[in-house]
């Protein structure tokens, strides 16, 4: 990169910061919680990419268009978005998060990821880098940063790694004064590239005014304002290197996190209707299973064959597919359609209660109502919790059994001798035969959907939208444990 020096209005010797040359847009994603120092990270770049000098630094991140940051933010995603064109076109996109686990609580770090998700939807189209910004003082993963990390995990799928780098911020370009421990990350982020400075916006804060003020003469002959040039000159070579890393990212495009989302999402249902299936199977054995031994009853002179042959089929709940997606209720037992086309395109079930329709208490968003929770909120449909809902393209349908229909069907020609009876009679068992070839079948479809969900975030130690897939689990396993002989299905269930 060519480096342009240049002098600033008081005088001191100034560097520009560097944009790459192999990319003429760079967008980067800012992450850390609360406290990390981000929010002055992206003041401390808008200054370095207008070229202000060290006495000329100032916080930049409420600065309005004509100051020359245009800021755009957006009251859906609550993730601002800092667009800078440097003086040779190119451009610099700057996409900050709000600080996560902040002092709101952790329990929110779903809609967090919800705000992250929309605002990469909305805002940007390729993403080149991930930047977590890190205390470099602590030394291990604390709890809040294990969350940062967490909700980074589930959002991003793995091809976005080698564009994860670290900024430890409060420690000296050299490292002096970094406690961090790598070790302490996931295995997939301990050998991420990362970068320290001590921000001179922020570590001259309050000294910065008194020395606009100065002439130069003073300027030369203050301790601190020697240490400011020294510090801001450090700070601009250690992102020149940062920038040069960024410029060998291959671009992800947006569209990759987007359909990571879709495909989460899809997954569940598959798992979802997949339980919903053994459920189904495991009651047309036992049904199928009460034709066998009436049929002996019918041999016995104990009941007509007629009673059998006339009887209705039992119907069975299954999910089709739609283009929509729709808000239904996973409650055992209850198969709500509850909002048809919905749209939200919602992951989270606490984000459904507080924006889906179904959820509104005397008309207004249970998002808006001081004091109510998104998840226990109940459904105006079903009366049950938002926790028990699910945005899925698929819906509920009730038809009646199709494999006990054909098993009705072929005894429409059995005749009460021994021989007819007993043809009846293998002809069903093999139905039930195949019945639990596909139970079997559908028992192998879970752990193996499960570890597709595992497979596609960035760390599958992280995947917290499996924690769905679990509150799923737990829902049908409530619903299996109050039927009789379901131990086989159970035991698949207590596995996952």
């Amino acid at each position: 990169m060519t480096e342009t020096i240049a002098s600033d209005s008081a005088g001191a010797t100034r560097k520009i910061l560097q944009f790459p040359k192999k990319k003429r847009v760079l967008t980067i994603l800012l992450v850390g919680e609360t406290g990390s120092g981000k929010t002055a990270f992206t003041s401390l770049l808008v200054n370095l990419l207008r070229g202000n000098g060290p006495f000329e630094l100032e916080d930049q991140h409420n600065v309005d268009a004509e100051s020359g940051l245009n800021k755009t933010h957006s009251q859906t995603t609550e993730v601002t978005l800092y667009p800078f064109t440097t003086p040779d076109g190119a451009k610099f996109q700057i996409l900050d998060t709000p600080g996560l686990a902040d002092t709101r609580g952790m329990g929110d770090d779903n809609r967090h990821r919800e705000k992250i998700y929309r605002a990469v939807k909305e805002r940007v189209t390729t993403i080149d880098g991930v930047m977590l910004v890190v205390n470099g003082r602590v030394e291990r993963l604390t709890a809040a940063l294990s969350y940062t990390l967490e909700t980074l995990a589930t959002l991003f799928p793995r091809a976005i790694k080698d564009n994860i780098g670290i900024v430890f911020t409060k420690v000296c370009t050299n490292g002096r004064g970094l406690n961090f421990q790598m070790e302490s990350l996931p295995a997939d982020l301990q050998t991420a590239r990362y970068w320290c400075l001590d921000n001179p916006l922020s570590l001259y804060k309050a000294y910065l005014p008194r020395m606009r003020q100065a002439t130069e003469a003073q300027r030369q002959t203050s301790s601190q304002a020697t240490f400011l040039k020294k510090d801001y000159a450090d700070t601009v070579e250690c992102l020149d290197k940062w920038l040069e890393w960024l410029d060998e990212r291959g671009s992800i495009p947006t569209k990759a996190i987007i359909e990571l989302y879709h495909k989460s999402t899809e997954i569940e249902s598959r798992l979802f209707g997949t339980t919903l299936a053994i459920e189904n199977l495991s009651r047309l054995r036992k049904e199928l299973q009460s034709i066998v031994r009436d049929l002996g009853a019918v041999q016995e002179k104990q009941m007509t064959l007629a009673d059998i042959q006339n009887r209705e089929s039992p119907k069975i709940w299954e999910l089709v597919e739609t283009a929509d997606y729709n808000t239904i209720c996973l409650s055992p037992s209850c198969h709500s359609n509850c909002h048809p086309s919905c749209n939200l395109d919602l992951y989270d079930p606490k984000d459904l209660g507080g924006w889906c329709k179904v959820f509104k208490t005397l008309g207004v968003p249970n998002r808006l109502i001081p004091f109510k929770n998104d998840s226990t909120v109940r459904c105006s449909k079903c009366m049950h919790e938002a926790a028990e809902h699910r945005n899925y393209r698929r819906l509920y349908e009730e038809r009646p059994s199709k494999i006990y229909q054909e098993a009705l069907q072929g005894l429409q020609a059995a005749k009460t001798t021994e021989e007819s009876l007993k043809g009846a009679r293998d002809s069903i068992k093999r139905k039930i035969e195949k019945i639990e070839q596909d139970i079997e079948e559908s028992k192998q479809d879970i752990p193996r959907l499960v570890d597709e969900m595992n497979n596609l975030s960035l760390s599958p130690n992280y995947a917290g939208y499996i924690r769905s897939a679990i509150q799923l689990f737990e829902l049908r396993k409530r619903q299996l444990e109050a039927s009789a002989e379901s131990d086989e299905e159970l035991s698949v269930i207590d596995k996952e």
